[in-house]
C-alpha cells in the first residue's frame, strides 16, 4: 500500500484551515454591527469635533427657513475650543458666560441670492447667562422688538433670548422682505423650543419712572471691576435729562446682601474712594463714597443690595438714591 504523499497532506491541511476562515467570515458577517462601524469612522471624522447636544439647534434648523427661503449652507456647529473660528474677537464675552455650543446656518432667497440672512443660536445652559449675553452685545440707536420679551432689531438684524437660547438672526443687507423674514424665522424658533420666559424678579424692586429699559445689563461676575459682585442687574435712569445707572442684586438671603455691601465699601475705599456723610439719614446702612469725581451710592435692604453706579453729581445722586430706596422699601413690604 502507498502512504499518503507530503504533498497531499499539506493540500488537505490548506484546504481544512481555508475552510475554518470561510467560515468565520460567514460567523462575523451574520454578526455585522453597523452601529459599531459608524461610531468608529465617527471619531476620526473632523466634522463630528464639536459634540451634538440632545435636542439641540442642529436638529431643527432646518426647518426654519420662512416661505420662498432655502437652506444656504449647511448648519456649522462650534464648541467652546472653537467659537473663535466663528466670530473673532467676541469669543470670550461668551465662554465667560458659561458658553456651550453655538449652533448657525445660513438661508438665501429663492429668486434673488443677495437676499440672505445667517441664523446664530448660543446654547448658554441657563437663562441668565443667555440674558447676559444678550445684554451685553446690546448696541445704541436700537429699537424693541416684540417678537420676544427681551428682543431688539437693527436696519437689518434681529436679537433675543429665549430659555437658555441667545439668538442673532443677521441679514446680508437692510430690506423689507428680509426684515419679516427674520421675523418669521425667530417666531419659528421660539415655536420650535417651548420655554418660561425669564423673570427677572429685580426688576420689580426698581421704579419704572424715567427708566430706560433699552440700557439694561446684567453682570454674572466682575461688576464695576470687583471680583464679588456678580449676578448685577444695571439700568440707566434719566434724571434733570442726565443718565443715573442703578444697579441691585437679588442675594441668597439678608447676611449674604449685608456681607456684599460692606465688601464693596472695602473694596472703594482701598482704591482711593473716600466717604462723604450721609444726606440721607432716613436710609440705614447707606454708604456714599466718593471716587475720581463721581459718587457711589449703595444699601443693603433685606436680601437686597442696591445702589447708583458713578453718579455725576451729588444733588441728583441724593435724589434718586431716596427714590431707589423707598421704592424697594414699600414693594418689599407688599
Amino acid at each position: 500500500m502507498g502512504g499518503i504523499s507530503v504533498e497531499t497532506l499539506a493540500g488537505t491541511i490548506i484546504l481544512i484551515a481555508l475552510g475554518v476562515i470561510g467560515a468565520t467570515v460567514w460567523m462575523v458577517q451574520g454578526r455585522y454591527d453597523k452601529g459599531f462601524f459608524k461610531s468608529a469612522v465617527s471619531q476620526n471624522n473632523s466634522e463630528a469635533a464639536a459634540p451634538v447636544i440632545e435636542d439641540s439647534p442642529p436638529k431643527i434648523l432646518s426647518g426654519m427657513e420662512p416661505e420662498g427661503f432655502s437652506p444656504m449652507s449647511d448648519a456649522e456647529i462650534f464648541n467652546p475650543d472653537i467659537l473663535s473660528e466663528k466670530i473673532n474677537g467676541k469669543a470670550d464675552l461668551y465662554i465667560e458666560c458659561d458658553f456651550r455650543e453655538l449652533t448657525a446656518r445660513r438661508y438665501v432667497n429663492q429668486k434673488d441670492p443677495a437676499l440672505w440672512f445667517e441664523i446664530y443660536i448660543y446654547d448658554m445652559k441657563e437663562p441668565r447667562n443667555a440674558f447676559s449675553v444678550y445684554s451685553m452685545q446690546r448696541r445704541p440707536q436700537t429699537k424693541d422688538s416684540a417678537v420676544a420679551p427681551f428682543a431688539y432689531s437693527t436696519e437689518n438684524a434681529l436679537f433675543f433670548t429665549h430659555g437658555v437660547y441667545y439668538v442673532e438672526i443677521v441679514g446680508a443687507q437692510a430690506s423689507e422682505i428680509l426684515d419679516a423674514a427674520l421675523v418669521k424665522t425667530a417666531e419659528k424658533i421660539i415655536a420650535a423650543y417651548p420655554s418660561e420666559p425669564l423673570v427677572l424678579n429685580e426688576l420689580s424692586f426698581l421704579p419704572p419712572e424715567n427708566m430706560l429699559k433699552h440700557t439694561m445689563k446684567y453682570f454674572l461676575k466682575n461688576a464695576f471691576g470687583f471680583e464679588k459682585m456678580d449676578n448685577i442687574l444695571t439700568i440707566n435712569y434719566d434724571v434733570s435729562e442726565k443718565e443715573f445707572m442703578v444697579f441691585i442684586s437679588e442675594r441668597q438671603g439678608v447676611s449674604e446682601a449685608k456681607a456684599l455691601r460692606d465688601d464693596y465699601e472695602k473694596f472703594l475705599t482701598a482704591i482711593g474712594g473716600k466717604m462723604t456723610p450721609d444726606e440721607n439719614p432716613a436710609i440705614p446702612d447707606l454708604a456714599i463714597i466718593d471716587l475720581m469725581g463721581e459718587t457711589e451710592y449703595f444699601f443693603s435692604l433685606g436680601r437686597f443690595i442696591a445702589g447708583i453706579h458713578a453718579a455725576p453729581n451729588r444733588e441728583d445722586g441724593d435724589g434718586m438714591v431716596r427714590i431707589l430706596y423707598d421704592f424697594m422699601n414699600v414693594e418689599m413690604q407688599k
